[in-house]
């Protein structure tokens, strides 16, 4: 197709020759050449002639003529205004037509500059746009002018484009700092805002805008937060229960992302800032945080030296429990033990979660000391293993899970002392009963031996 009317020349000539073609063979080919006729062009080729599309009147239908060479071209434009967030909505319309789409934004330039497009989204060779309806939305810090870009492929195709003006945020108007962030609650309201920004440069924004957040929490709850954000943002959205500015649980590429942690923390408080990554324009977002209710940890996660707890060592099954799992660290549980003697212990580890358990014993009590025993067991089965202590001291069993699984385990300890009592048989050559065989057994069985019988 040629779109300014001008001419086509056609060559023909025998491809250049090499020792692997036989050149003395003719080259037949036949060709024809007709006019199809003129075809109407419904929108301007050209960005600078662009049809305008207004936000809110509705989706323009449009066709761009399929072409091996100079193929249909549609420019649309969006006048756009400062601090404003806009969708523009892309419909396929024809099936198996394939077609491109390629989106631009410029500010307005000052007088004697040069118009400057920022390319916001454009389909790949192996992505073009068929009949599907999508949608971008694309926060606009400075006012100028969003350019769409329509373009066929090979074959004539249809399409609708449309603009909306879905929320303006003439002034900002969130806490800049943390000791200041604003208090919202965790019950799953929608929060929506932008981080607003300056221009220093043509092609780029500075973002000096940080919004800050605050929810109240309780210990041992469970929190889920989800945000999503405008096409064009890459923000940082950072979650923490101290400063979370410069880090961020959704990327550049992510329409929305999820985090959900328990609070083991002890504080009271936990804090969101939303701030722009790097200098590109953009910066809408909205979030969501919800409480999802109590889940009691009956273990643990740590060393505490004034933990008073042990698990029992005469042989006694105890019962424990993986209670929850979350994005900020799932549920494990550590259990001390008192090596009271030197010796050989044995230990009995069974697991009914769905997925494996992990199992790690310790000697001492250390951070930092390496385990000397670590292996899975799978659901269902027990796994048993002994450990010579060389001194009497605290021992640790560390359990902990993968895969988001919760649920119920057992472990079991004997040591080597003697038992005796209701459930054990006294030792032999117990005489006085405190499950010792010792001197004071000799004693007991000696009672009255040295009595004299004929004062």
């Amino acid at each position: 197709m040629s779109n300014d009317g001008g001419d086509f020349i056609i060559r023909c000539s025998h491809s250049v020759y090499t020792e692997y073609e036989d050149i003395s063979v003719g080259n037949y080919y036949c060709m024809k050449v007709s006019a199809e006729g003129p075809l109407y062009d419904d929108f301007p080729n050209s960005k600078d002639s662009a049809h305008q599309v207004i936000p809110g009147d509705g989706p323009l239908k449009g066709a761009v003529f399929g072409a091996n060479y100079g193929g249909d071209i549609d420019w649309f434009s969006v006048d756009v205004n400062a601090n404003t967030l806009y969708r523009i909505t892309i419909d396929g319309y024809d099936d198996s037509r394939y077609k491109d789409c390629k989106i631009y934004y410029s500010r307005t330039p000052e007088p004697g500059e040069t118009e400057i497009l920022i390319e916001l989204y454009s389909t790949s060779e192996y992505e073009p746009i068929s009949s599907y309806l999508f949608s971008r939305d694309y926060m606009i810090e400075e006012s100028g002018r969003l350019y769409i870009r329509m373009a066929g492929r090979h074959f004539d195709t249809s399409y609708t484009v449309a603009a909306e003006l879905i929320s303006e945020f003439p002034e900002d108007l969130c806490p800049n700092t943390v000791e200041e962030a604003q208090q919202i609650p965790a019950d799953n309201t929608r929060i929506f805002g932008a981080v607003l920004g300056e221009y220093t440069d043509p092609n780029y924004v500075t973002h000096p805008d940080k919004d800050y957040f605050y929810f109240d929490t309780q210990d041992w709850h469970k929190y889920e937060v989800r945000v999503s954000k405008s096409d064009n943002a890459n923000l940082n959205f950072g979650v923490s229960n101290l400063d979370p500015s410069g880090s961020s649980i959704i990327n550049y590429h992510d329409d929305q992302a999820a985090l959900t942690f328990v609070d083991t923390s002890q504080r009271d408080k936990w804090y969101i800032c939303a701030e722009n990554e790097t200098n590109i324009i953009g910066s809408y977002y909205e979030f969501t945080v919800r409480d999802k209710g109590y889940f009691p940890d009956e273990r643990p996660d740590y060393f505490d030296s004034s933990d008073t707890f042990r698990l029992p060592t005469d042989g006694t099954l105890y019962a424990g429990s993986i209670d929850y799992f979350s994005d900020r660290g799932d549920d494990y549980d550590l259990l001390l033990f008192d090596i009271s003697v030197p010796g050989e212990y044995a230990f009995e580890f069974h697991n009914q979660i769905y997925r494996e358990v992990y199992f790690k014993v310790y000697y001492w009590d250390t951070e930092y000391h390496p385990a000397i025993s670590k292996f899975a067991v799978y659901r269902g089965d027990t796994v048993t293993k002994t450990h010579n202590f060389p001194t009497a001291g605290l021992g640790r069993v560390v359990v902990s899970t993968e895969n988001d699984y919760t649920g119920d385990y057992f472990v079991r300890i004997k040591d080597p002392l003697p038992r005796c009592g209701e459930d054990y048989p006294a030792p032999a050559g117990d005489m006085n009963g405190d499950c010792y065989v010792d001197f004071q057994d000799v004693t007991t069985a000696a009672d009255g031996w040295l009595e004299n019988t004929n004062p």
